[in-house]
């Protein structure tokens, strides 16, 4: 489900953006991977295999910032952070299939194969 509704936001946003380009309203959509704030603990994902190296985790300055600059420089979109760039890189070049099972073995718990 969370997925989902990432692609469905991008998505809207892309749409919102086309519809009110001539308004003098910019979109932005933050595209940001795993940061460190209390949502996996909210999400009951504190065990999940993509929270086993804290260091790939980016702080929610890093990410604010990178939202805030592409937000003023009128970009449609920013993939925030390197490794999350990289990424995405990777699963652009994947089938759709081969990304969700990707994604869906990083949000199993560590104990899981």
């Amino acid at each position: 489900m969370y997925h989902g509704t990432k692609a469905f936001i991008l998505s809207w946003s892309e749409a919102i953006r086309e519809e009110l380009k001539d308004s003098g309203i910019t979109v932005t959509a933050l595209l940001h991977g795993p940061t460190d704030t209390d949502f996996f603990n909210k999400a009951d994902m504190n065990d999940g295999k993509i929270l086993e190296d804290k260091d790939n985790l980016m702080s929610p300055e890093e990410v604010a910032i990178d939202g805030y600059k592409a937000l003023m420089n009128g970009d449609d979109k920013v993939i925030s952070g390197l490794k999350n760039k990289l990424s995405v890189a990777m699963t652009n070049i994947a089938t759709d299939s081969m990304a969700a099972h990707r994604m869906g073995e990083m949000q199993k718990p560590v104990n899981e194969k």
